[in-house]
């Protein structure tokens, strides 16, 4: 079971400006496209992500999607693969953070948005403003993603 006892935000900053912090971020695609939402606090602020978020002590990487899948979207999920990892090292922030991509997919509920991203929606084409790091990660394995949405390039 989770340890959801949260830290201060001198203990957030104190933790996590000394270790990489471990997260999870959900590539949620289907027939309609891929899932990103659009960040609303910094940093990335105005930038459309992968819902994602970091892993609790204690947390297993499964319970942490299934809650951010929650918290961020007002979905349940099935997580499908293992897709890679995405290290977003110190780049004006005082984190170092180190983020599991899973594939998934939407199994009940309806999409909505969160505090952190009031905007969500399907994209079958990446967007330019898009999180660089997940930009470039999802270059990389786009082949990947079109593939998961049921159809090919030609189509």
């Amino acid at each position: 079971m989770a340890d959801f006892s949260y830290l201060t935000d001198d203990e957030y900053r104190s933790v996590y400006s000394r270790v990489p912090r471990l997260c999870v971020d959900l590539a949620l695609v289907d027939g309609n496209g891929l899932l990103l939402s659009k960040r609303d606090i910094p940093p990335f602020q105005g930038l459309w992500h992968f819902p994602g978020g970091r892993v609790y002590h204690n947390e297993t990487v499964a319970e942490a999607a299934a809650r951010i899948a929650d918290a961020e979207l007002g979905i349940t999920i099935a997580l499908e693969a293992f897709a890679g990892y995405i290290e977003i090292p110190n780049e004006g922030t005082f984190t170092h953070s180190v983020s599991l991509v899973f594939f998934g997919k939407r199994v009940g509920g309806e999409v909505r948005g969160s505090r952190q991203a009031q905007e969500a929606r399907t994209w079958k084409e990446l967007p330019e403003d898009t999180l660089p790091a997940q930009k470039d990660f999802l270059k990389r394995h786009w082949e990947e993603v079109v593939g998961r949405m049921g159809y090919t390039k030609a189509e």
